[in-house]
């Protein structure tokens, strides 16, 4: 299964993305968390708007804003969740197509200052992480993040097409959240985000000519009484 994302570029279980030299998207590395954030503009406020969306995923929940200096949260997860967390939302949104993959693009950061701040967000994702794992050993005998790609495709999508797949949806709605918040992506995808203090461009003023056509054209109705 493929999920589309805008321009129709790949952006899950997509194991034969081609993967780029690590220096094509060193400048996503270098962009300040206080330039991530957006002037003290929260991306989960911005969310909030209904502004972005993907596919009919919807990907707000509550308010919550990042620090503004760039300084690394402490990690509510251990090493190996961190590590499967990595190799999970690189099969969701891989590199490709001139765009950076979801750990290229920064969403470990994210999620793990939102699941600091948002107790229910740590729940979902150490809950899923568990469930990947579980799946994993079960099939392959070894851990989710020490599978090959394909086989990392494979548990992603039983996990989704399971009974109670929540735990999926969670992961990739955050996932999203997380890539599709970065003003570094808004860049390469041609959006432009304006927060109430910066009012964006106004509209052409209307052409009334366009209607001329319109004004000719024969009455398409009955009057009546």
């Amino acid at each position: 299964m493929t999920y589309k994302k805008p321009n129709s570029k790949k952006l899950i279980l997509d194991a034969d993305a081609a993967s780029p030299c690590a220096d094509e998207f060193s400048f996503l590395s270098t962009t300040s968390q206080d330039e991530r954030v957006g002037e003290a503009w929260s991306r989960r406020k911005f969310l909030g708007t209904g502004l972005l969306s993907v596919t009919g995923i919807y990907l707000v929940k509550t308010i919550a804003l990042l620090p503004a200096a760039p300084v690394a949260a402490p990690s509510v997860f251990s090493s190996k969740q961190r590590a499967t967390l990595l190799a999970a939302m690189d099969e969701i949104i891989p590199v490709g197509d001139g765009m950076p993959s979801a750990s290229q693009a920064g969403c470990l950061d994210y999620l793990e200052h939102l699941a600091k701040d948002e107790k229910n967000v740590q729940r979902q994702l150490s809950d899923v992480l568990s469930q990947l794992d579980n799946l994993a050993r079960s099939e392959r005998k070894r851990d989710f993040m020490q599978l090959p790609s394909e086989q990392r495709v494979s548990i992603l999508s039983e996990l989704e097409s399971r009974s109670t797949m929540a735990a999926f949806h969670n992961l990739r709605d955050l996932v999203y959240e997380a890539y599709y918040t970065q003003p570094a992506v808004w860049k390469l995808i041609g959006f432009e985000f304006y927060p109430p203090e910066r009012p964006g461009p106004l509209p052409a003023p209307f052409d009334d000519a366009v209607l001329a056509r319109v004004r000719r054209m024969p009455k398409l109705y009955r009057e009546v009484d």
